[in-house]
């Protein structure tokens, strides 16, 4: 496996490259996902990028340490992300009784995915006996983007919430179980998790950092899909079919980086024969038309 200065010397991150993951920078920010934030941070120390976003970064990724590194009243218990957000949030109800009100007035609200999606994250730490019923009506009821369908079904199902959503998505209605809401990747179907355990073996010998930018996109796209037709036919996927998503998915992520990219070769890599190329022509219009 490369090292950090071999993957420096290899990758560059081009201009579009680095304004993606700024936009991404910025979402975590929003949302005080400061651990996410320093991770992605960190990983992105492994590049070549202009002296200016270079300088950009680490200022951010001191201020970051600081953040989540601050002194607090327990000297026995460990301080995760996780604890310090909910501090902060413990903080506010504290110092404002209506706070859970006015977080799912700005939830129901908005139209802004940013502030949704940090609205919910605030909801998914806070005692409030109406907030199980607000989201789930507010999702039965409403326009809203499937990612931040996805994140509320996901703050729903951290909540302890039972029974089934029902959500519009691109024009379809769907009956969603709370209890079935995928967490974390290891929760997702196996050969969800076939498609992006095959990039990163396929990559690691010459380029493991794509795993990196494989992961973020796979994840987001089948939690895009999330509950439809395309997601319970790609959950009973196997054989040639996986593959044909893989080779999709690290195609992908070589177009993102402003990589060089040998189709035929991607092919051979993932085993795709002409029976599965069909099917690979169709995933990558999918897949494509998500990254866009």
């Amino acid at each position: 496996m490369a090292n950090a200065k071999q993957l420096k010397e290899k990758i560059i991150l081009f201009p579009t490259a680095i304004d993606r993951y700024q936009v991404q920078l910025i979402s975590y920010l929003e949302q005080e996902r400061y651990g996410d934030a320093l991770s992605l941070l960190t990983f992105l120390q492994n590049f070549s990028v202009d002296e200016q976003t270079s300088k950009e970064w680490h200022v951010l990724m001191t201020w970051l340490r600081g953040s989540i590194d601050e002194p607090h009243d327990s000297d026995d218990e460990e301080w995760t992300e996780e604890k310090f957000h909910r501090q902060r949030v413990q903080d506010r109800i504290e110092q404002e009784e209506q706070f859970a009100d006015k977080v799912l007035d700005t939830l129901t609200q908005t139209s802004k995915m940013e502030k949704q999606l940090l609205a919910l994250e605030q909801l998914s730490v806070v005692n409030h006996p109406q907030i199980n019923g607000k989201i789930t009506e507010w999702l039965e009821n409403k326009q809203i983007h499937p990612l931040v369908q996805f994140k509320a079904l996901q703050v729903l199902r951290g909540r302890n919430a039972k029974g089934t959503v029902r959500l519009h998505k691109n024009g379809q209605v769907l009956q969603c179980n709370i209890e079935a809401t995928p967490l974390q990747l290891t929760q997702f179907p196996v050969a969800m998790r076939r498609v992006l355990n095959l990039v990163i073996e396929a990559s690691e010998q010459r380029y493991a950092s794509i795993g990196f930018f494989a992961e973020e996109i796979w994840c987001d796209f089948i939690s895009y899909i999330y509950g439809t037709p395309l997601y319970i036919n790609m959950s009973n996927e196997s054989g040639l079919g996986i593959a044909a998503w893989a080779s999709v998915l690290h195609q992908i992520v070589l177009e993102s980086l402003q990589m060089s990219i040998d189709y035929e070769d991607l092919k051979l890599l993932y085993a795709v024969d002409p029976v599965a190329d069909e099917q690979r022509r169709k995933a990558y219009i999918l897949l494509k038309n998500y990254a866009q």
